[in-house]
Order: structure tokens, then C-alpha cells, then sequence
């Protein structure tokens, strides 16, 4: 989730963290999913997911 926050503000940041990796189909993919928000989006759909699972286990029982 911080990859896809940073990315946005700091574009530099995101296209030095992708010059490591080889150029291609990973490359490209990465890419939109960084700068178009989606990184982030999935972060956010995945923590609270896990928040309403320990919400969830937490309730009363049957």
C-alpha cells in the first residue's frame, strides 16, 4: 500500500523503483498498476478486508 500512495505524489521515486526490474510485459504492468492508483486501491480493499475478518471473529458467538 505505500509503494502505490508514494508513487503518485513522487513519480521519480516510482520510476527509479522500476528501473531495477527487466524490461517487458512485468515492467509495463507494474507501471499502470503504480500510477494509475490500483496499487493502492488493492491495498486498501486488502486491509479492510482483514479488518472486518478480526471484527467478524471477534463477535458474539452462536
Amino acid at each position: 500500500m505505500l509503494p502505490g500512495a508514494i508513487a503518485p505524489a513522487t513519480p521519480e521515486w516510482g520510476f527509479d523503483l522500476l528501473n531495477g526490474l527487466p524490461h517487458g510485459g512485468l515492467s509495463f504492468g507494474l507501471t499502470s498498476w503504480l500510477f494509475s492508483g490500483a496499487l493502492l486501491a488493492a491495498g486498501f480493499l486488502l486491509v479492510g478486508t482483514g479488518l472486518a475478518t478480526t471484527v467478524a471473529r471477534r463477535g458474539p458467538g452462536r
